[in-house]
């Protein structure tokens, strides 16, 4: 993982040690005074994902997310030999590591909901419909496929594990919108249906 601090000045000195001190941390860099907005140093430093974590617990705990800025890139590839004996030193394996910030930040924007959110699960429920109507498990699995409530489902499960009530609360009122939204429509477009005689009750209670 590539990572960008801008780094309030009367901070920039412990933050730089901590890096370069850190076995899983190589490529350090500092431009003094670099950054305006907000006003710090940009230091800059690639991290193996297996101490991503403790490195942003230590920067956390410096006041950086509050007074300065961090921000996460992930690195395709790294083959120099420092990168690689940082790998070497930081404990564990880098598939086994869960960058938790991450993994927040992405619920976060889950749980954010969007127009293309309510028209692709309106357009899975309507999907669902039909295949009441025509009893076709495939057309199951193909509303399951469009259907985007997953992402939803992973914030709010999220939000109870690390017991963050904000993004609990908006991940369940997006589920509750969106299911809300897509039966109505739903239930108007299976109305019209009948109503011009594309379907009728016995479609759904025949054998």
């Amino acid at each position: 993982m590539h990572l960008r601090l801008i780094v309030p000045p009367d901070r920039s000195e412990r933050v730089l040690d901590g890096l370069v001190a850190d076995p899983g941390v190589s490529c350090v860099t500092r431009v003094p005074g670099a950054a305006h907005r907000p006003a710090g140093d940009l230091i800059e430093c690639d991290v193996t994902r297996e101490a991503t974590s403790d490195v942003l617990v230590r920067l956390k705990t410096e006041g950086l997310y509050d007074d300065g800025s961090v921000a996460l890139t992930s690195v395709d590839s790294a083959p120099s030999r420092n990168a690689q004996a940082a790998e070497k030193a930081a404990p564990g394996a880098p598939d086994d590591a869960v960058i938790w910030d991450v993994v927040v930040d992405q619920a976060y924007n889950e749980a954010g909901g969007s127009w293309v959110y309510y028209v692709f699960l309106t357009l899975a429920t309507m999907i669902a419909s039909v295949a009441v109507v025509t009893d076709s498990s495939i057309l199951v699995v193909g509303a399951m496929v469009v259907g985007p409530e997953f992402g939803v489902v992973a914030a709010l499960a999220v939000g109870l594990f690390l017991r963050k009530g904000g993004l609990t609360k908006r991940s369940l009122m997006l589920l509750v919108k969106g299911f809300v939204l897509a039966i109505v429509l739903t239930a108007i477009a299976a109305l019209l249906a009948r109503a011009v005689g594309w379907v009728d009750a016995s479609d759904v209670t025949a054998a």
